[in-house]
């Protein structure tokens, strides 16, 4: 794994000093799942509203592919 990823000019960064970039990486991935699922609830419901509007299936579409 080290010759394809690792690099030797860098200093170690051990996993143990790294717990709060970590916390902080997870918090804003699941910040983005959430901003993801809110808008495909809204996208769907905009559908399940007014279906024989295009654009809103078009929403529905790219919110789904997200």
């Amino acid at each position: 794994i080290y010759l394809a990823l690792g690099r030797a000019d860098l200093p170690d960064r051990p996993l143990a000093e790294r717990t709060a970039e970590i916390a902080a990486l997870k918090d804003t991935a699941q910040q983005d799942n959430a901003d993801r699922v809110a808008r495909f609830d809204a996208a769907r419901a905009a559908v399940e509203a007014e279906p024989e509007r295009v654009s809103n299936w078009l929403d529905l579409a790219v919110a789904a592919a997200d």
